[in-house]
């Protein structure tokens, strides 16, 4: 089962991505994506529903049950309010959360030790795809994909889960898709080795 806020996070930067690459879109898709936000924020705004909310309720709702289950690998969050201030302040631990941690030091169980080698081969592999797309000037045509689609996931994941076990598996597809968007800007390296 595909899980919902997957499908919130990479729809909408797919239909830009589709209709950029067909030619529909002239001048850029960041004005594309813009414009489809705007678009679904006003339209949850018509229906009476609030993602802000929801996201603070959701995180709420984990870090009472994470206290009720006590989790080893419990990371702590600070509670999120319903103000869009109370989000924004919170993206950057969310994004250090979902991929930095566990930070070496702090890796006591073997699941936290797993998480700790997909990062640094992550970031290595990340490290690598900019290296050459510097060094190369590879056609930039993921870049965007990769921000509008993959970034909010996991900035979605890291503001909700106080848990590094189920940050792993729910940040696991959006992993998957980051690496195979990268994959093109590790061609040259991958090449040049063969010749």
């Amino acid at each position: 089962m595909v899980k919902p806020y997957f499908l919130a996070s990479l729809v909408p930067a797919l239909i830009i991505h589709i209709v950029w690459q067909r030619g529909q879109i002239q001048k850029s898709p960041w004005l594309g994506w813009a414009s489809l936000a705007i678009i679904i924020v006003a339209s949850l705004w018509f229906l009476d529903i609030h993602p802000i909310e929801h996201i603070a309720r959701k995180q709420n709702d984990f870090i009472n049950h994470s206290a009720i289950i006590g989790p080893g690998s419990e990371i702590h969050l600070t509670p999120l309010q319903n103000t869009p201030k109370s989000i924004l302040v919170e993206l950057p631990t969310s994004l250090f959360n979902v991929l930095i941690e566990p930070l070496p030091t702090r890796v006591t169980r073997p699941g936290e030790w797993v998480m700790l080698i997909e990062n640094i081969m992550l970031w290595s592999l990340i490290g690598l795809s900019l290296w050459q797309l510097y060094k190369h000037r590879v056609h930039q045509t993921n870049i965007h994909l990769v921000i509008q689609g993959i970034i909010p996931g996991l900035l979605l994941i890291g503001l909700i889960s106080p848990v590094l076990g189920a940050t792993m598996r729910y940040r696991a597809p959006f992993l998957l898709l980051l690496i195979l968007a990268i994959i093109p800007y590790l061609h040259p390296l991958i090449t040049s080795r063969d010749e």
